[in-house]
């Protein structure tokens, strides 16, 4: 269960999960898990505490509520996005190669992570709005930073767009439903669908 948290990387959740304790990982891995599948209201935090072999006393101790729970994996989810998202854009290149090393890394996370991933896009109005504003305002730097870039390219020429907000949000909708559609054991690896983004 919990290899569909970290895939088998430990370094993807570096940014996300630093200060967490192993019993707070293991919850959220069996929560990911359980979200993935069963969705939000079909989790419950009795199933998610039994799968990580914790009782449901010790989940509240770190989670009052399966709200909160949900909150903690967006945040991290949404964190982790926005640290490859920086790191994967070469300012020094032009827009061209920036917008596709981008939109690759963008694609793997959201491949590789597709189970985090689904739990972190699609289950978002289950939030309080207070935990919705503070997730929100990690999406727009995410979003503005795939903006910004479209817009480099287009100032230059090297991009032909008319709606330089619309184009870079459908981008970005393209890359986030990699995880509705992809399951690891139906492919070889994510990578088998990376290439074929960038040349999109």
């Amino acid at each position: 269960m919990a290899h569909r948290l970290t895939s088998n990387n430990d370094a993807l959740w570096e940014v996300g999960l630093s200060g967490r304790t192993k019993a707070q990982r293991l919850i959220l891995a069996a929560a990911v898990d359980s979200m993935s599948t069963l969705g939000y209201h079909g989790s419950t935090t009795r199933g998610i505490a039994k799968a990580a072999g914790q009782s449901p006393s010790a989940l509240y101790v770190y989670y009052r509520t399966k709200e909160e729970l949900l909150f903690e994996i967006c945040l991290v989810a949404h964190r982790s996005v926005l640290n490859w998202t920086q790191q994967a854009d070469n300012q020094s290149t032009d827009a061209i190669e920036r917008l596709a090393s981008v939109t690759r890394s963008l694609t793997q996370w959201h491949a590789t992570n597709y189970a985090i991933a689904r739990v972190a896009q699609f289950e978002l109005p289950a939030l309080t709005l207070e935990h919705f504003w503070i997730i929100s305002r990690v999406r727009r730097r995410i979003e503005n930073h795939v903006r910004d870039i479209v817009r480099d390219g287009a100032s230059t020429g090297q991009f032909t767009v008319d709606d330089v907000t619309a184009t870079s949000i459908a981008i970005l909708s393209l890359t986030i439903d990699v995880a509705r559609l992809f399951h690891l054991q139906e492919h070889n690896s994510a990578e088998s669908i990376l290439d074929l983004y960038v040349a999109f």
